[in-house]
């Protein structure tokens, strides 16, 4: 093994135990709440254990085992089933209560990851004012015949009166707007030009679009020193101004070229010493045959202030409610026979790798991702299917309905559909994760 594997192999394994702990903290959590709504409504808890397998450590207290376990993947809240004080012996109402609070500390933990979030200073790209039309790249954007004032090459420094900078204000600015008709100043071949614009009304998006995107210059900002491109001279600084004979000026240009998949790149570039080089290879390719470029565009990075805490309050409070309801859409979206489920379905070997491999991101890219993971949870276990807290919530709404006790043989077969349809869904997920670790692990640098 070379050493760059051996390497990768190391922060892989390194990725994947710091992903393990904090996953385990996220179920912790959830099983917290079961636990904490269980004594509320005064329900016998038997166990609560952080982890799964044999017990390095288990105590008693107040009539509950406490265990924690060899394998820190996971966790449960044993409630009593039968007897005196169970789960079975309470009004419906009360049970759930002990099922939802699972989700909802879930939430609750996310509101609290968010919070310091907000509040942290951060670096963004930040993406000039200048312009790319989308109808001027069907092959990008889709075809797209909607009138628009605008032409590729415009910087934007007016909307509707208010100055621009950057592009992040530009969309800014556009997703506040509720009028589909906008007063754009804009500058074109060094003149200043004023006009009214319409936008579209987006229903996916629930937003109006003006079909405009940023503008980024074709010079190389970044490049991997093990990559092909190093080896045949490609350097940070280069203007590339021709792909494989088509003329580049922005990197919209250059995907258009990439988009056609060619089997081999011919690129002129122009040095820092003004000198034209061509620069001509085969590129890598992934495992489903996809270009791997190992270059990116040069960009401008900017900082910006986080929140007070007032703010950061606010703003965790409305991010965790729109996570929310943004993950049901994209679990009801997986039923779609256009979705790519073995991409869009992450188990806990996945997750822990991916949130451990933040860990180069620094603490707030970290926190973003934990948050996002636990609503992730407290989505899923909301859904009402066999197995999960909101089946158990449906049949307790349907008793409460009914006014009436279900037979406890349905709540057993319930349960046991739930344990299958489970199973089957752990199946299926390790296996992607495992494919997923698995290219993660001997895909080059």
């Amino acid at each position: 093994m070379e050493y760059s594997e051996g390497v990768k192999l190391v922060a892989s394994i390194i990725s994947f135990i710091i992903g393990i702990f904090l996953i385990a903290l996220m179920i912790t959590v959830h099983e917290s709440g079961h636990f904490l709504a269980a004594r509320l409504v005064n329900v016998k808890v038997k166990t609560f254990a952080i982890g799964f397998g044999k017990a390095i450590k288990k105590w008693r207290s107040n009539g509950v085992e406490y265990r924690l376990n060899i394998f820190p993947l996971g966790g449960y809240c044993q409630i009593a089933s039968e007897g005196e004080n169970s789960l079975f012996a309470v009004n419906p109402f009360k049970r759930i209560v002990v099922y939802i609070a699972g989700a909802f500390f879930n939430l609750i933990f996310a509101f609290v990851v968010f919070t310091p979030f907000f509040m942290m200073n951060y670096t963004t790209i930040s993406y000039p004012n200048q312009i790319v039309v989308a109808q001027d790249y069907p092959t990008l954007f889709g075809p797209n015949n909607n009138a628009t004032n605008f032409k590729t090459g415009d910087t934007i420094i007016s909307i509707d009166g208010n100055k621009v900078n950057d592009f992040e204000e530009i969309e800014s600015l556009l997703s506040k707007n509720k009028n589909e008709v906008v007063e754009f100043v804009v500058i074109r071949d060094n003149k200043e030009l004023k006009f009214s614009q319409k936008g579209i009304y987006n229903k996916e998006l629930n937003k109006i679009l003006f079909g405009v995107s940023y503008y980024l210059e074709p010079v190389v900002g970044d490049i991997d020193p093990n990559g092909i491109e190093a080896l045949f001279n490609l350097e940070i600084g280069d203007r590339i101004i021709s792909f494989n004979n088509y003329e580049i000026n922005n990197s919209f240009d250059f995907l258009t070229v990439l988009a056609t998949n060619p089997s081999s790149i011919n690129l002129v570039v122009q040095k820092s010493s003004n000198q034209i080089k061509e620069i001509s290879f085969t590129p890598l390719r992934d495992p489903n045959g996809n270009i791997e470029l190992r270059f990116d565009f040069d960009k401008e990075f900017k900082q910006l202030k986080g929140q007070n805490i007032f703010s950061s309050i606010k703003s965790a409070l409305v991010e965790t409610s729109k996570q929310f309801i943004e993950t049901f859409k994209l679990i009801f979206s997986l039923f779609s026979t256009k979705s790519d489920v073995d991409n869009s379905v992450a188990g806990p070997i996945r997750i822990s790798y991916i949130i451990g491999s933040m860990r180069t991101s620094g603490i707030r890219a970290i926190l973003h991702v934990t948050a996002l993971v636990s609503i992730s949870l407290a989505a899923a276990n909301c859904l009402p299917l066999p197995g999960l807290d909101g089946g158990h919530i449906l049949l307790n709404i349907v008793e409460l309905i009914r006014g009436k006790r279900l037979p406890m043989s349905l709540y057993l077969n319930f349960q046991k559909v739930g344990l299958v349809i489970l199973l089957l869904l752990m199946i299926f997920v390790v296996s992607t994760d495992l494919k997923f670790l698995f290219s993660s692990l001997i895909s080059p640098f």
